[in-house]
C-alpha cells in the first residue's frame, strides 16, 4: 500500500473536520489492500490456464482497489460512502469480492475505460457496504 502524500493528508484533515469517518475510511482501505493481497496469492495456487480464465475478474479488481486508495484521499470521493456502509464493508470476510460483484451483478453492464469506472465502483461499494449491513441488523 502506497503511503498518504502531505498534499493528501490535507486532504484527509478537511474530511475529519468535516465530520467524516476518516479513521473508519483508513481502516478500508487497508483491509481492500490485503482482500487484494489474499486474492493475488490465492491466484498463485492455481495452474495457469485457471488464472488465465480469470484475467477480467484480476484487472477489475485492481482496479477496484485503485478506485478505493484514490477516494480514500479525495475530498468528494470519501462522501460517496456512508458511516453504515463502511461498517458494512468493513464487517465482511472479503470487501473486495462483495464491491467486485455488486458491480457485476447490481449495476448497468461495464461501459470500458472511462470516468464512470470510478463512479460505478463507488456505488458498487456504496451497495455492498448497505447490504452488508443490512444483514447485521
Amino acid at each position: 500500500m502506497r503511503d498518504i502524500t502531505p498534499e493528501e493528508m490535507k486532504v484527509i484533515e478537511r474530511l475529519r473536520d468535516s465530520g467524516h469517518p476518516v479513521d473508519k475510511l483508513q481502516a478500508f482501505r487497508r483491509k481492500i489492500f490485503r482482500d487484494y493481497d489474499k486474492f493475488i496469492e490465492d491466484l498463485r495456487n492455481l495452474p495457469p490456464e485457471d488464472i488465465i480464465a480469470r484475467a477480467y475478474e484480476i484487472v477489475d479488481k485492481n482496479n477496484i482497489q485503485s478506485d478505493i486508495d484514490w477516494m480514500f484521499t479525495d475530498y468528494y470521493g470519501a462522501g460517496t460512502l456512508t458511516e453504515e456502509a463502511v461498517d458494512g464493508l468493513l464487517a465482511l470476510d472479503d470487501s473486495l469480492d462483495a464491491i467486485y460483484e455488486a458491480t457485476h451483478n447490481d449495476l448497468p453492464p461495464y461501459r470500458g475505460f472511462d470516468d464512470d469506472f470510478e463512479d460505478d465502483t463507488m456505488e458498487a461499494a456504496l451497495r455492498a457496504g448497505e447490504k452488508a449491513g443490512s444483514k447485521g441488523a
